[in-house]
Parts: C-alpha cells; sequence; structure tokens
C-alpha cells in the first residue's frame, strides 16, 4: 500500500483504523514505511477519540434524559462493539442521536445552557432558536452541536436521512430501545444501515464493511423479512442492491443460501441492478460525496431510491425550498 492509499483510505473511506489494527496485531497487509505508520496512527488516535466520544455521550446521554427527553443512539458505538472483535477499529467520528421533533428546541436550548456550541461549518449562522431552528432541523434533519468537555460533535436528529418517506423515522423509534444501543443485527437495524447505505452510494467503505460483518448471520428469511419492511417504505430495490453490493465488495458476507435468494431476486430487479452501477460510480470517484450525487443537488438519490409518484412529485417541490432556506 502506498502512502496516497493509506491517505484515501483514511479520509475517504475512513477504514484507516480498520487497517491500522491489522498491521498492528497481524501485518495480513503491505505496506511501505510511511503508509504503514499513517494507518498505525490512524488506528491510536481513533481508539482516543473513541473513549472522548464514549465520555460525551454519557454526558449528553444524562442531560436528556434528566430532563425527559426521548432519545435514540444510532449507530456509532452500537455498531463498533457489536459487529468489531476490536470496536478501536471502526472510525468514530461523532455521536448521533435521534430525538422527537416536539423535542428539538427544547433540547437543543438545554444543551446550549449547559455549554455546548455551535458546529458552525454545519450549522451557519447558529445559534438561533424558536421557529428558524425549528425550520433548520425540519429541513436538514439534524444539528451539530460540540460537547464543551471533550470537544466531540454531537448530532441531534429529527429524522434519520435528508429525504424520506413519511413515517420511517418513527416507525424506527417504534422499533428500536430508547435510551440504548439497539441489536446491530436486527431486520429493523439491517434495513436502516442497508437504506443509509445506498442513500449514499456506498461511496465509503466503511459502511460495507459494517453491512459484511452485521449480515455474516444472516439468514433466507430474515432477508425476506427485511425486503418487506423495504417494499413498505417503497425501497425495497435500494435495500436489495446493498445486500448484493455488500457481497461484491466483501465476498462471502452472505452465507451460501442467503446469497442464492438474493441473487435470484436481483436478476429479476432491473431498478436494483441500475443503483448497483451508480455505486460503482460513486466508489471509484476521488470525492465524497460525488458533486452529481450529492443528496442536496437535483435530482438526489432519493429520486432514484425511492418508488411512487408522490415522493418524486415532493422531492421537484422539497430541493428547491431546502436550497433558499439554507440561504437567509
Amino acid at each position: 500500500m502506498t502512502p496516497k492509499l493509506a491517505r484515501l483510505a483514511i479520509k475517504r473511506h475512513r477504514v484507516g483504523p480498520l487497517l491500522g489494527a491489522s498491521l498492528t496485531a497481524e501485518n495480513r497487509i503491505k505496506a511501505n514505511g510511511n503508509a504503514a505508520a499513517r494507518l498505525i496512527k490512524s488506528y491510536k488516535a481513533n481508539g482516543a477519540r473513541r473513549l472522548k466520544q464514549l465520555a460525551a455521550a454519557k454526558n449528553v446521554s444524562k442531560i436528556l434524559a434528566d430532563n425527559d427527553i426521548a432519545y435514540w443512539p444510532v449507530k456509532g458505538e452500537a455498531l463498533a462493539s457489536q459487529l468489531y472483535d476490536d470496536p478501536n477499529k471502526r472510525w468514530a467520528i461523532d455521536v448521533d442521536l435521534l430525538i422527537q421533533p416536539k423535542d428539538s428546541e427544547r433540547a437543543v436550548k438545554l444543551l446550549q445552557n449547559n455549554g455546548y456550541r455551535a458546529a458552525k461549518q454545519k450549522n451557519p449562522g447558529l445559534p438561533f432558536a424558536g421557529k428558524r431552528l425549528l425550520l433548520h432541523m425540519r429541513m436538514n434533519k439534524d444539528i451539530s452541536l460540540y460537547d464543551p468537555q471533550y470537544s466531540q460533535q454531537i448530532e441531534l436528529h429529527q429524522r434519520l436521512n435528508y429525504y424520506e418517506p413519511a413515517g420511517l423515522s418513527n416507525w424506527c423509534r417504534d422499533q428500536w430501545p430508547s435510551a440504548e444501543m439497539g441489536n446491530a443485527r436486527s431486520s429493523e437495524m439491517l434495513f436502516y444501515l442497508l437504506l443509509h447505505g445506498s442513500m449514499d452510494r456506498w461511496a465509503r467503505l466503511k459502511w460495507s464493511a459494517d453491512m459484511s460483518l452485521a449480515l455474516r448471520k444472516a439468514s433466507p428469511a430474515q432477508i425476506d423479512e427485511i425486503l418487506a419492511i423495504g417494499q413498505k417504505f417503497q425501497c425495497r430495490h435500494a435495500v436489495l442492491a446493498g445486500l448484493y453490493w455488500t457481497e461484491i465488495i466483501f465476498p462471502s458476507s452472505l452465507p451460501t443460501e442467503t446469497l442464492k435468494l438474493v441473487q435470484k431476486y436481483i436478476a429479476a430487479n432491473h431498478s436494483a441492478q441500475k443503483l448497483i452501477n451508480a455505486f460503482k460510480y460513486a466508489l471509484s470517484n476521488d470525492n465524497h460525496p460525488p458533486k452529481k450525487l450529492m443528496p442536496r443537488h437535483f435530482p438526489t438519490p432519493a429520486w432514484q431510491i425511492y418508488k411512487g409518484m408522490w415522493h418524486k412529485a415532493m422531492l421537484i417541490i422539497y430541493v428547491p425550498i431546502a436550497a433558499i432556506i439554507r440561504r437567509i
């Protein structure tokens, strides 16, 4: 591995810690001195950052719980601790918490009163409150604040995706346990991870690595259950494409019988095949996200992810309005 590839692994694909751990423990990959040093440094730095994030998550969780604000941990530590033999192998970047829209303004005010400051690069113009705050979160799905003690980024989500069918985030709140990490291999969690990856075109290898580990024990019956959830939210083809994409990137991710079932479904689903071609383009592009696939430009990834003319009509209206509001 060259220094350029090491940089790509760290900055673009966020698998630097995973590769660095392999060099440290088993030396299973070949890298020259500079590249190896960068990967090992990434692994060690990620371990230190993860400890800070655990402490920051504990702090923000206590503040929310003490004030009767329900929250749901998303991804992050749930995936690191349940899927990886060494949680430090999974890139840690922020703490994601899903809250209810009705609690948005109160939660942000509460955190600001406790010293949390705005992540300016994601929320220009903060601090703000009232109707403008609610509009910001409604159009951007989340708001980013920094923990005052550990300087870790906390993301409060009103909904899980920038654009999604009505009811999806509420459905996830109903399915996932509140205030604790859910089962990373449950059908509900696998559905969300597959949808999340497809919405971002699987442009980072980190997401594919997560899915490869999560799907190792998935049975054909569970795959049918996941696809049924996808059908409920009109994105079955996107979930199916994500399943097959994981197998393409990391062979043997799916058990043999499960893979046969997925291949059967893929062969009969033209929309899923088109998405896989889009995933290949996104992965081969040096930038993330590729400009033509950025969710804030039209046509958005949601145009290909969700079925139904209602969703497409809403996108035509939603995207220009969201662009205008972000400039207010």
